[in-house]
């Protein structure tokens, strides 16, 4: 073989090889090209519809569709506001409002220093709050929040239901309370037995047998403990005392006249 020829079949493979590595560059541009833009449509397609809105947990991804009851949906892993949505959106059809929203670290919320349970929970009640969805849940609320059953206050007078809309008006926003409640819960669960034997102070117990929290039997054993305690209990009004609130002042302004005496 000449020199040439040499010279020659040497240029056509270095022309062979360039040509290859340019069809292999030119093909993974073109994958990342086509890559990027569908990730960026996905992203896209991701945001659509939904709103950040800043919480007192911080920026919170959702969006709503649909009238009616509310319903959070909470998305599972690998999910959003975008996925929930496209779970619940059948019952915008049924009479119900479905805020979908993005979990920490999903989309465009945030991942906090805290993404624990409690602090999750915390921000569903935080979104819920700023959404003024708590306001539609009244009922709810007086069942579970106030122990009282809302039929009980539906039935009692003008001024009774004045003054427990005002209590309920006092218990939002939740989420500026949940650690209080949170903290109230586990310490409920783990009080012992108290020296209530030792108490010397003057004192009174007041409590009504159906109070949805139980109190009524804790409340007469307690003042059976204390000694010159007096009680003053109700058979009806649950845990927010419906019906009887001029009959409790009366007695809790009378034991405080007794007491200065």
């Amino acid at each position: 073989m000449t020199s040439a020829s040499h010279w020659s079949r040497r240029n056509w493979l270095l022309a062979a090889a360039l040509a290859t590595a340019s069809a292999l560059l030119i093909a993974v541009l073109w994958v990342a090209w086509r890559f990027d833009g569908d990730m960026q449509a996905a992203s896209a397609k991701a945001a659509h519809g939904s709103t950040l809105v800043n919480t007192p947990c911080g920026a919170i991804e959702y969006q709503e569709a649909g009238t009616g009851t509310p319903l959070l949906m909470v998305h599972g892993s690998g999910g959003g506001h975008d996925q929930g949505m496209a779970f619940a959106r059948k019952l915008t059809q049924r009479g119900i409002r479905v805020i979908a929203m993005s979990r920490f670290g999903y989309l465009r919320t945030p991942m906090p220093a805290d993404s624990s349970p409690a602090a999750q929970a915390a921000a569903h009640v935080c979104l819920l709050d700023t959404l003024g969805i708590l306001h539609a849940a009244r009922d709810q609320v007086i069942q579970y929040v106030l122990a009282t059953p809302p039929e009980l206050v539906s039935e009692a007078s003008p001024q009774e239901r004045a003054r427990v809309d005002a209590i309920l008006e006092r218990i939002l926003p939740v989420s500026s309370r949940a650690a209080g409640l949170r903290s109230d819960s586990v310490l409920g669960k783990s009080l012992g037995a108290s020296a209530l034997n030792k108490v010397r102070v003057p004192t009174l117990v007041a409590s009504l047998r159906d109070d949805g929290f139980g109190t009524y039997a804790s409340a007469q054993y307690t003042a059976s403990q204390i000694q010159g305690a007096e009680f003053v209990g109700f058979e009806h009004g649950a845990h927010v005392w419906v019906g009887h609130d001029d009959e409790v002042m009366v007695a809790v302004s009378n034991f405080l006249m007794r007491v200065q005496q």
